[in-house]
């Protein structure tokens, strides 16, 4: 009888201790969870996410920064949302996607605060349509554009990558030649292709 009850009083433990390594990310490793932030400026941002919470819903992905929120807005399916203290959320509280970016406005400065897994790099991929695509960057380190979209297959001269403040446009000859050099975690980007084609990022060392 002492012996059942001191295994049943061991595998509790050793659930309580799991789940709460799980349930709080401060105490797991990085591997399991990690913090994503990303600065706001007062005005417009365009934002993107490399980390997956298991609740993406806007009300949870923008909790920490929903005083100095003025609205989400989701270019790519023409939604929107907002925070008020006497309403709480309203708008569409629609899931946040990895794939794409958002534009936020804020009224003052903040940093958006979210902890979830990496995206998993190796399964990642956008389906791209000939014209603009609201892209987002969803690697854990910066990369030049040239390394960063070297897996596209049917560049052209015609093709556009901006991001808020930055440009830069495709050559055959020489690449890609702008102001934007380098594609950066937390940003959004707008790229335009003439054809459509699939777009997935390298998976570096």
């Amino acid at each position: 009888m002492k012996i059942k009850l001191s295994f049943q009083i061991l595998c509790f433990v050793l659930f309580f201790t799991v789940f709460m390594q799980c349930d709080n990310p401060t105490q797991s490793n990085s591997y399991v969870s990690e913090l994503q932030t990303i600065p706001l400026y007062g005005g417009w941002n365009w934002i993107s996410f490399n980390v997956e919470n298991q609740d993406m819903s806007t009300a949870n992905v923008f909790d920490t920064i929903k005083d100095n929120l003025l609205v989400i807005v989701d270019d790519k399916n023409n939604t929107e949302a907002f925070y008020s203290d006497s309403s709480g959320w309203m708008g569409g509280n629609f899931q946040i996607d990895i794939r794409t970016y958002y534009n936020v406005q804020m009224l003052n400065s903040d940093t958006l605060r979210l902890w979830g897994i990496p995206v998993n790099i190796s399964t990642f991929s956008v389906e791209l349509d000939s014209g603009f695509n609201y892209i987002g960057f969803p690697l854990q380190d910066e990369l030049n554009v040239d390394i960063a979209l070297s897996l596209l297959p049917n560049l052209s001269n015609e093709d556009i990558l901006k991001q808020q403040t930055l440009f830069t446009q495709f050559t055959s000859e020489f690449g890609w030649l702008g102001s934007l050099e380098n594609m950066r975690p937390g940003h959004g980007y707008l790229l335009r292709v003439s054809s459509p084609q699939t777009l997935t990022y390298p998976i570096l060392d």
